[in-house]
């Protein structure tokens, strides 16, 4: 191309598509944006409200979560006995056996619920579970975990 030719209205831009064709497109997506926007501060709206229903007042949701027992229906069957057996020999410490430590989950979520019973390393009630063999004497067992005492 001579300087005096008029260059080619595609080739202004560097890309083979026409000039046209790139602000249509760079107006849909400035459109798209804009919309996006729109949608995320209304919907960011809406998730505050439906939170405020659902707490609704923020000193009984802090007096509920300082409420023993709260929350108790979200936990597996496991976690619940093994609470229910503590509570059954009054227990007031306890251990958990090798099998119940090998399980992360299970050994932290034993020790949540229990509290504000102390885990003991020297405690006399051992929980383990069913499919383990007895450390001592067993007294309880319920949906897999069984509670052990050792004299």
């Amino acid at each position: 191309m001579t300087q005096t030719e008029k260059p080619d209205q595609s080739q202004v831009s560097g890309q083979p598509f026409p000039l046209a064709r790139r602000l249509i497109a760079v107006t849909a997506i400035i459109i798209l944006v804009a919309v996006l926007a729109e949608q995320a501060a209304h919907n960011g709206k809406r998730l505050i409200r439906l939170a405020g229903e659902r707490i609704g007042n923020w000193s009984v949701l802090q007096e509920s979560s300082k409420t023993p027992g709260t929350g108790l229906y979200l936990l597996t069957d496991d976690v619940l006995a093994a609470a229910g057996l503590l509570q059954k020999a009054s227990a007031e410490t306890f251990r958990l056996s090798p099998g119940i430590r090998a399980d992360a989950y299970l050994s932290q979520r034993i020790a949540e619920v229990n509290w504000p019973k102390a885990f003991d390393a020297m405690s006399s009630h051992v929980l383990r579970l069913e499919s383990e063999s007895a450390i001592c004497t067993t007294l309880f067992s319920a949906k897999g975990v069984a509670l052990d005492r050792c004299e």
